[in-house]
């Protein structure tokens, strides 16, 4: 009896199927995290692009025909941001007139500063995510700020 218990204590028959259940699901939460949080990265990154690319078109005072200076600056964005589609709502434009320390709503006029920011929902692709984060999505944010030039052609 004793011996027929050792003899089960020593066969090491599935044991690489219990290391295997044990680890794979460590293994696969760490290879999706990095997939989620590469993902997240990719779209700030792309999104703080876009807006500066967007205050760089805004600071030159140009407007695209048949837009206003704000659809001519939400266009800009939207094509130097491709792969992100941004909701034109969350796109907001202030500006700081000289001499004062508070933003004003509205895309500024030459010599004042211009900012653009933008948020953006970047919705988690795991399911598991939303348990780390308490959400299905997080919230991105960038914004740009530039002094305005002088009006083309004067």
């Amino acid at each position: 009896m004793v011996r027929s218990m050792w003899t089960r204590l020593k066969d090491d028959d599935g044991a690489n199927l219990v290391e295997a259940a044990l680890v794979l699901p460590l293994v696969l939460w760490v290879i999706f995290a990095g997939v989620e949080f590469g993902g997240i990265i990719y779209a700030q990154m792309t999104l703080q692009n876009g807006v500066t690319l967007a205050t760089r078109y805004a600071i030159t005072q140009q407007v695209m025909a048949g837009k206003t200076r704000q659809a001519s600056i939400i266009y800009t964005l939207n094509a130097d941001t491709p792969s992100l589609t941004i909701d034109p709502s969350t796109i907001t434009f202030t500006h700081l007139i000289p001499g004062t320390t508070t933003w004003v709503a509205g895309d500024g006029a030459p010599g004042q500063i211009e900012k653009v920011a933008v948020d953006y929902s970047w919705k988690l692709l795991t399911p598991f995510m939303p348990s780390i984060f308490g959400a299905t999505s997080i919230t991105l944010h960038a914004e740009s700020s530039m002094k305005n030039e002088a009006a083309p052609g004067t």
